[in-house]
């Protein structure tokens, strides 16, 4: 049976029409898949850079709080162990002064004038310290902080021993708190006495620090506010 060259010609197109159709059939559902991994890829993406910055964030206030405990555990430190240094230049002023060593009495007197004024640098540079943190948080904007700790101390009248050492104004303190946030992310710290502190304040005290769980979750200050400057 042979065929017209127009019904080959008709075959060829209805040929080439069901071709076309079952390509166009499967162009659809694959630009539905390329779209649905795109549409996925894009999420992951968001997603992982998402918890990227938070864990940046969460890197540089551990720092930030790190820091300022360190700084304020020596601090405390310093203010620990130097006034046990003028208890102790006291006792020998006043040894001396019993068995008339007169000679031995000033020199006496002038370290312990060195040693309170190596209090009270460190004194001011812990109140500098305590504005900056209230000033700039952690450095970015955003910040929240709580004011650092104020280590509240008093030095009596000089008397005839020389320079007296500090005391707590009230009762001494066993701990303190330090604590930042950039939320959703935070972080604090602990630094407290290792000695009880009902036990006799002659004794130096050694502090330690720690990581904690934040006390202030919603009611941070924000970082350049001037609560608490001195």
């Amino acid at each position: 049976m042979r065929w017209s060259r127009r019904s080959r010609a008709a075959t060829l197109v209805g040929v080439w029409r069901v071709v076309r159709n079952c390509r166009g059939s499967l162009h659809f559902p694959m630009i539905l898949v390329l779209l649905t991994l795109l549409t996925g890829g894009l999420g992951i993406w968001s997603v992982l850079r998402s918890w990227r910055l938070q864990v940046e964030t969460q890197l540089r206030l551990n720092r930030c709080v790190a820091r300022a405990a360190s700084d304020l555990r020596q601090h405390l430190d310093l203010l620990e162990t130097t006034n046990s240094s003028i208890r102790g230049l006291r006792a020998s002023v006043r040894a001396a002064q019993v068995s008339l060593q007169v000679e031995l009495v000033t020199p006496l007197l002038g370290q312990i004038e060195v040693v309170a004024a190596i209090q009270q640098a460190d004194r001011t540079r812990w109140k500098v310290r305590a504005n900056v943190w209230t000033l700039r948080g952690c450095g970015a904007w955003g910040d929240q902080v709580a004011p650092l700790p104020e280590v509240e101390l008093s030095r009596g009248l000089r008397d005839d021993l020389g320079q007296q050492p500090l005391e707590w104004i009230g009762e001494k303190p066993s701990e303190f708190w330090i604590e930042a946030a950039h939320r959703p992310r935070s972080a604090a710290a602990r630094v407290a006495s290792r000695k009880s502190p009902h036990l006799s304040s002659l004794l130096p005290v050694a502090w330690f620090a720690e990581w904690a769980l934040p006390r202030s979750p919603g009611g941070l200050p924000r970082a350049g506010s001037r609560a608490g400057l001195f």
